[in-house]
């Protein structure tokens, strides 16, 4: 139980919005215009429009609404377009702005206090970031992005800086899935810098549910200071961690011209899994970053990870192995140019195994651990594995 309360305490802590209105038409629609898709992506333009819809309606006025709303798009350049490229987008939004917030003023509508002008000197806006790794859904973009256009365009948009992180507020509807209420949220942190001209983005971000999932982008073209006059972001790789405790990044940070060392967060039934082949995956995504960056040829011969002594574990029922689970790290080195994942060992946090073989778990670990926290080495951990196979399964 009082795992949970910590997960719950760590939600409750990252950046949260507050409710604001939402468009006065339905953002599921698969007919949506250009302007529609705008204010359904847009959080701010979205509930500005929701207020003077709702004025609308209750005066008698929704046709003169949607005639000004569609002068309005065409003002800004959106005219009867159907579809919404991101850079179309950023010039039409701060014409939108400014258009809305006058509206909103000649009818005495305040707008809504979250919509202040959030000037972010020096910043790259989260967004911009997300156009380049976009979340779980949609995977990394090839396309660049033209930095002035994306910061000018998403000034509006308030940020907030949490645990070094930047962190946007979400939309209500996303890449064709609706957020709900809870719109979720995008953030990024920017790791060190690898050779080639590379920087190592720690990216953080939910989809407005229970889940804070976790990834790196490997991204080229991003300046250390503002202006950035000409500047276009790409990114060049890079992969998905998982959800909180479930392989979620503790850390993340460029170690070298060529290479990262993780932080990544696990679970008692990880703790004796780390070598499974389940987990291979990652690695295979670390590969793929190696060869998109360009530090090394692709030609070399990587070896799936195999088992090597696996602990046979059933999740859930023998350990613990939810998100929020968590009792510690597990270090790793990532070699991009030569194809090399290294093990460099396991911080332990707590104990708290749960499940069938939960005490047994408890009773080993921390017997081995000593006082909290603890790191183990790779060799100590092979002996505690060993040692917890011999007590608590055989």
């Amino acid at each position: 139980m009082r795992f949970l309360i910590a997960a719950l305490f760590l939600l409750l802590a990252l950046p949260v919005r507050a409710e604001i209105s939402e468009p006065s038409f339905n953002c599921i629609s698969v007919t949506l215009t250009a302007i529609q898709t705008l204010l359904c992506e847009d959080p701010l333009l979205g509930a500005w429009e929701g207020q003077l819809a709702a004025r609308a309606e209750s005066g008698g006025a929704v046709a003169a609404h949607r005639a000004w709303l569609q002068g309005l798009g065409a003002e800004c350049g959106l005219g009867d377009a159907k579809e919404l490229s991101l850079p179309a987008r950023w010039r039409a939004a701060p014409c939108m702005v400014k258009g809305m917030r006058h509206r909103l003023l000649a009818q005495n509508l305040v707008p809504d206090p979250a919509a202040a002008e959030a000037p972010f000197p020096g910043e790259i806006h989260p967004n911009c970031i997300e156009a380049l790794a976009p979340g779980l859904w949609e995977g990394y973009s090839d396309d660049p992005v033209p930095l002035e256009l994306c910061n000018e365009g998403n000034a509006h948009i308030p940020t907030r800086t949490y645990n070094a992180f930047l962190f946007n507020d979400g939309a209500a509807w996303k890449g064709g899935i609706w957020q709900g209420s809870n719109r979720g949220f995008f953030g990024y942190r920017v790791r060190g810098h690898l050779g080639k001209g590379l920087v190592v983005v720690r990216t953080v971000f939910s989809g407005g549910g229970s889940g804070v999932f976790s990834g790196v982008v490997f991204i080229r073209g991003l300046p250390e200071l503002a202006p950035w006059p000409g500047a276009e972001l790409s990114a060049v790789g890079g992969w998905l961690f998982g959800d909180r405790c479930n392989g979620g990044l503790r850390d993340v940070k460029a170690a070298g011209p060529a290479a990262i060392e993780t932080a990544e967060k696990i679970t008692p039934f990880d703790l004796f899994t780390l070598d499974d082949s389940r987990r291979g995956a990652g690695w295979r995504f670390a590969r793929y970053a190696a060869v998109l960056t360009g530090l090394t040829s692709g030609q070399e011969e990587v070896s799936e990870i195999r088992s090597r002594g696996t602990i046979q574990l059933r999740p859930h029922v023998d350990l613990a192995t939810s998100a929020a689970s968590c009792i510690g790290t597990v270090h790793y080195r990532y070699d991009l140019s030569g194809g090399r994942r290294e093990l460099l060992g396991v911080t332990l946090d707590r104990l708290g195994g749960g499940g069938r073989l939960g005490t047994c778990f408890d009773a080993v670990v921390g017997e081995a651990a000593g006082k909290l926290p603890h790191r183990f080495s790779p060799g100590e951990l092979s002996a505690l594995k060993d040692r917890f196979r011999q007590t608590c399964v055989e």
